[in-house]
């Protein structure tokens, strides 16, 4: 992913609604989060904003089961 790419940008319009923008706060604390595997560890699903969740986990859950069902 890079700063300004026009595909990436699109995709972020399409699954966000908006294009996603970071200070250097933000990038310090993604990286870091990227290079702790204790950070990671204590991340759960209360961490991750009820507007994100059906996105990233309902859906694909409930994807695969219909593949299953079929």
């Amino acid at each position: 992913m890079w700063r300004g790419a026009e595909q990436m940008i699109l995709l972020q319009k399409m699954d966000f609604g908006y294009q996603l923008e970071f200070d250097g706060n933000e990038l310090a604390d993604l990286a870091a989060f990227a290079q702790s595997r204790t950070l990671q560890q204590g991340f759960s699903e209360d961490d991750i904003p009820d507007v994100l969740k059906d996105w990233i986990i309902t859906e694909p859950y409930l994807e695969s089961e219909l593949e299953a069902e079929q």
